[in-house]
This record gives structure tokens, sequence and C-alpha cells, in this order.
């Protein structure tokens, strides 16, 4: 069950009814399947909250299931290895006691960089080849992440794409000669809000046991439309937690409020799959690339190719197909992988064949094998329980929750029994209608 602050944050917020359903729905699939979390946080509580398609939601808890499983393992293999480690660190100081040389952490370090001191480092070292790029005037691209299509896609897909941005900047971070990256087009409401509060840290300043709560005081978000996201949600600085200060430019506005004034539309590259020209040979002469958060599925609406044509710009494709084959699976890389791809071949680290090879997971490059007959019995056993849920879950009938606040007991007041909610299976008017057949044979 969720906790009290959560129920009656979902009051407030008008949403007790949707979340009674989807107690219900969870009632429903432990009777029918195992593949059940033990515990959910205040945060995924809230996302099944917003998503409106029961497949996703049941596969958000499998995912959730499967994670505490192998949670746990790592956590008994980590306590075995624990046990190990100490025994050989153990055997270890006694040697350097003896006079012996002993390799490890905390025998002969005379620098040792670990967790928030590290990542403040690092920051430093990130702003340095930043400003160094702009005083000899060799600035990498831009790296524009458009994120004009990203309402229109499912909740789950906007749960990915917002979770790929932090290692897409995480990997720009520790590169040598790191994009300018901007975030444009970002409409902020409500469920978008809390995923960017809950993922985005490096642009918030929050530590994840702040990010991984909900917060009562939260404000609500309709799809607000802010200049810098510092507007609508102001950065927390402590000791904890480490504020990047050379963060992207975030905003809600268009894609030419990011771009840099001196960069001819000749010189911007929007990357759709659906382009029918290709981004292939010498890419030196682009000076900003255009990254959408879109599944580009649904024809034009959600077309990468039409928005660049709309701002003047051209759109190219990723030359997938000429240099490798692509044997299984969408051809849908993520953020950070497009990003690392153009940045090989813009660096001259490697050729287009050499970056797809290095950076598309192999599984896409591997010949589909046909599936076991175990594979598919167990497939179409999970088919068949989906079937069941849904079934089962239409039958429901669904009362609204009312939370309040527990009552204050006294030293002589008791509480009274609490009279039984009788839910018939069946409404009045049907329960009339076989009385009367009853009677009539």
């Amino acid at each position: 069950m969720p906790s009290f602050e959560f129920l009656k944050e979902a009051q407030k917020r008008g949403l007790s009814e949707r979340l009674s359903r989807i107690i219900a729905e969870i009632e429903v699939i432990k009777e029918i399947s195992h593949e059940l979390p033990l515990y959910l946080n205040d945060s995924q509580w809230d996302f099944l909250l917003h998503v409106r398609n029961f497949d996703e939601r049941e596969e958000f808890l499998r995912n959730i299931y499967f994670s505490e499983i192998s949670r746990e393992r790592s956590e008994q293999q980590n306590e075995s290895e624990k046990f190990q480690n100490s025994r050989i660190l153990a055997e270890k100081e006694k040697k350097f006691v003896a006079g012996e040389m002993v390799y490890g952490r905390g025998f002969y370090d005379y620098l040792d960089l670990r967790g928030s001191d590290f990542r403040r480092k690092i920051n430093n070292v990130h702003g340095s080849r930043l400003i160094a790029q702009e005083r000899i005037d060799e600035k990498m691209p831009q790296l524009i992440v458009d994120c004009r299509f990203l309402q229109r896609n499912t909740e789950k897909n906007i749960a990915k794409f917002v979770g790929q941005v932090k290692p897409l900047y995480d990997q720009n971070w520790f590169y040598p000669n790191p994009f300018r990256i901007s975030i444009c087009n970002l409409l902020m409401d409500d469920f978008v809000a809390r995923l960017v509060r809950a993922k985005w840290a490096f642009a918030l300043g929050l530590s994840p046991k702040i990010a991984a709560t909900m917060d009562t005081n939260f404000p609500s978000f309709g799809l607000t439309e802010f200049q810098d996201l510092e507007e609508i949600m102001p950065m927390e600085d402590s000791e904890e937690v480490v504020k990047h200060e050379f963060v992207p430019k975030i905003t809600s506005r268009g894609l030419k409020s990011v771009l840099d004034s001196n960069i001819a539309p000749e010189e911007v590259a929007v990357i759709s799959k659906t382009a029918t020209r290709y981004i292939d040979g010498d890419i030196s002469r682009f000076k900003a690339f255009v990254l959408h958060t879109t599944m580009e599925q649904n024809g034009v609406w959600q077309s990468p190719t039409t928005a660049a044509s709309n701002d003047g710009f051209l759109a190219y494709r990723l030359p997938i197909e000429k240099y490798v084959k692509w044997h299984q699976g969408f051809k849908d890389l993520s953020l950070s992988v497009r990003a690392e791809i153009l940045k090989m071949v813009y660096t001259g680290k490697a050729d287009w064949q050499e970056a797809f090879l290095q950076k598309i997971p192999s599984r896409h490059l591997e010949k589909k094998r046909d599936p076991t007959p175990e594979q598919l019995m167990i497939e179409e056993s999970r088919q068949n329980k989906v079937k069941i849920m849904k079934e089962a879950i239409k039958q429901l009938h669904y009362r609204k929750m009312e939370v309040s606040q527990p009552l204050q007991k006294q030293h002589h007041d008791f509480e009274p029994p609490q009279k039984r909610v009788r839910i018939h299976r069946y409404s009045r008017e049907e329960r009339n209608r076989q009385r009367k057949m009853e009677v009539n044979q």
C-alpha cells in the first residue's frame, strides 16, 4: 500500500479514485501472477498514477519485481565478496606491518579522490575544457535535444527519453572534447516535472534520496513555459550534493532560442531516421546537431524531418545501412549512443563503420535466432495471463478511497466498531430482475 503521505497527496490532487483502481488491479494481478514487487516507493506509485495503459503498468511492475530479485542476488554476492576482501585486507596489513611491499588502497596512496570529491574535481575539469574551447576558438558543435514531440509519446516512452538525458550528460561530462548541450521545447507538466526531479540531479542538485521520494509541497505544473529550468525548479546546494556549474541550458522555448546566433541554417544537422539524405563523409562542416525525443512511428506528426523543414533546417539520416547489417530490433538508438557516434566521427576517432560497430548494441547486429519451444511456451503462458488479468479487471466494481487523519485516542475513549461495508456483486436492478425471474419460474 502507498504511504499515508502519498494517500493525502493523491487526495489533494483529486487522484484517489484512480489510485483505488490501480490498487484493485494490483490485487487482481497478485491472484494470477507472482511477478509483483514486495514494495513500491512514492515515486513508483506516482508513475503508475500517470500511466494510462494497463499493459505498460503491468510491465512496469514486472520490471520492478525482477529488479528486486537481481538486487537481492547482488547483495548476497557483495556480502560474500566483502567477507573475502576482509580476509585479504587482514593479510595485507600483517605484511605491511612486517615491512613488506603491499599493493592496495590505503597503503601508499598520496592522492585519493572518491565520491563527491571526485565528482567536484571532474566537474572543474569539464568546465575548464569548455572554457578552453571558447578561449582558443575551437568550440565543439552544439548538441541540442529537442523535446517538442515528448508529450505525444506514451508515459513509458516519456520516462525513457527523460531517463536518457542523464547518460548523455555523464558521457559528455568525461569526454576530453565535450559537446555544448542544450535542451529546448520542454513543456513541463506534472508528470514530466516529477521525472525531471527524479532523474536530472545534475541540473537540480538533488540527492538520490530526495529525488526518490514524493514532496508533498511539490508544485503543480500545467504545461508550464519557462526560459530557464531554475525559474520553476530552484537548484539545491548542500554539502552532500555537487552542483554542476556548466549544466546544459534547459528551456521550453524553441530550437532557435538556444542555437548560437552565428550558426547558419546549412550548418545545422537534424538527425532523423526517416530523412531521405544521409549524413555521410566529413561532418566537420556542421556546428550543431539536433536530436529529437520521438519514436518516429506516427508519420509526419512526430517526424523530425517535418520539424526541421518547419524550422528552415535540413534533416539527415545516420548511414547505418551503408556500413553495418541490422538484424533485429527497432532502429531506435538512445540519445547517448547517437551522440557518441557523431562525436567519434566528428573528432576523427573513428570512421562511420567503426563507430557503428563500437556503439550500436551488439544484439542488433547479431542474426536473430529462432526461439526455443520452451521460450515459445513461456511467452504464450504470459500472454494468456495478461489476457486473463484484463478480463478480470473489466469485471471489477471500483469505489473511491477515503483518506482521513487517524483518530486521536483518549484515555477514557474507545473506538466504536466500524460498520461492515457490503459490496454487492450485482446492481439493485439486476437483483430485482433475478427475483422476478425466480418467482415466475
